[in-house]
């Protein structure tokens, strides 16, 4: 399993701004943050946009697409939003399960919804493109709030609390089908004690 994470904006594509706060460098920083506490759970990571480049979502997931191979992957997406509070997009073709658990966690730190979103002339489609485009994945975006809303911007700013809470929900989560490797498990044999110290 992949966890592939995807900061919005970049480059030229600046997106949303408001109280000290520019999208395209927050959702950077705060991927980096959240794709260092997962690989130090072990876990392996692909970092969509890793720098300040204009990168197409195109060529984004042809990247991915490339790097993941036959891995299961699971996609998280991180941007602002234009309304007040967080909210959590799952596709059409996922379960609720990992966008409930985030939006249970997420809750500590600002209103929290989840939802799908259909694309309005083909309602067989995922709204964003994101989620349209990886079939194969479990794809998921976390909008985070508005830096324009001077309550949002202050939750924003806890930059690190709101990566542990996201890293923790996705690695409980990863973990749930993950099997231990061989080399990680011991069998009891007669005659051992165990000593707790």
């Amino acid at each position: 399993m992949i966890v592939a994470i995807n900061s919005s904006g970049g480059g030229s594509d600046k997106g949303l701004s408001g109280n000290g706060i520019v999208e395209k460098d927050y959702t950077l920083e705060l991927s980096k943050k959240i794709n260092d506490k997962l690989k130090n759970m072990g876990i392996k990571t692909y970092m969509l946009r890793d720098d300040d480049s204009t990168t197409s979502y195109e060529k984004r997931l042809s990247n991915l697409k490339n790097y993941a191979k036959n891995d299961d992957v699971l996609l998280l997406s991180n941007t602002l939003n234009n309304n007040n509070g967080i909210d959590i997009i799952y596709s059409l073709r996922d379960t609720s399960k990992l966008a409930e658990k985030l939006s249970n966690s997420l809750d500590y730190f600002n209103t929290t919804k989840y939802y799908q979103l259909r694309y309005p002339s083909n309602t067989k489609l995922d709204y964003y493109y994101i989620t349209r485009e990886t079939p194969d994945y479990e794809t998921i975006i976390i909008r985070y709030g508005n830096p324009k809303n001077s309550k949002d911007a202050k939750v924003l700013k806890d930059i690190d609390a709101i990566a542990d809470a996201v890293a923790m929900v996705i690695g409980n989560y990863v973990g749930v089908s993950k099997q231990p490797s061989k080399d990680n498990i011991y069998i009891v044999k007669s005659g051992d004690t165990i000593f707790i110290g």
